[in-house]
């Protein structure tokens, strides 16, 4: 089930010390607060992200006794969906925010939710995020080219010379063709796949179980 698109608590919020703002999303045709740099980097991922159907800010409020727990976002793919805490890697040498990660993780796992932590290191990876940034220029521009009547990469590789690179962009953009936005500036390697959609190289692939860490 969707989960809502309203956050549960209030994200954007002025302050002196924090940058705070919306990642306006054409894939969700709404605003969608951002309360750090790393979470603003995180939504424009999930944006262009070709497995990624639908992510939420702030999505769901959690109580475990005195314990209250409100998740980044909500991520939904077609092959599953999960919370996910972003944090800065400097978190992880923080004993209390690190105990209070492990208790909340601990009780999503025995309720059977995928629960999974998205680091700065991680979001903003050399080539995803300069990749990512292009492909955010492309979320506007009609898709005119897919791989769903082609058979193999190595024929949408061809097929894609046939076209100008920003409406091959744009079909990765719109998740109208699969990619691996982790691979270099050569934008035929990005292809893995010939269906819309879902591959094995999204964000849910990525992005590690929070077990992981902690």
């Amino acid at each position: 089930m969707r989960e809502p698109c309203i956050p549960v608590r209030k994200v954007v919020r002025r302050s002196p010390v924090r940058v705070v703002g919306y990642h306006a999303s054409m894939k969700m045709g709404a605003l969608i607060p951002w309360e750090s740099q790393i979470e603003r980097d995180f939504f424009k991922w999930m944006e262009v992200d070709p497995e990624v159907t639908a992510f939420f800010s702030q999505p769901r409020r959690f109580s475990f006794g005195s314990v209250t727990y409100t998740p980044d976002a909500y991520i939904e793919t077609p092959d599953g969906s999960f919370y996910v805490e972003v944090k800065d890697d400097e978190a992880l040498f923080d004993v209390e925010q690190m105990n209070k990660l492990k208790f909340v993780s601990s009780h999503l796992m025995s309720q059977g939710i995928d629960f999974r932590i998205a680091l700065s290191s991680v979001i903003r990876e050399i080539e995803l995020i300069k990749n990512v940034s292009i492909l955010n220029r492309h979320v506007r521009r009609k898709v005119v080219l897919s791989a769903s009547d082609l058979s193999e990469v190595q024929k949408i590789k061809n097929y894609a010379h046939q076209y100008l690179i920003d409406d091959f962009l744009a079909g990765i953009a719109q998740g109208a063709i699969s990619a691996d936005l982790r691979q270099g500036s050569e934008f035929e390697n990005w292809l893995v796949s010939p269906t819309i959609g879902g591959n094995n190289y999204g964000a849910r692939e990525i992005l590690p179980k929070s077990e992981i860490y902690i």
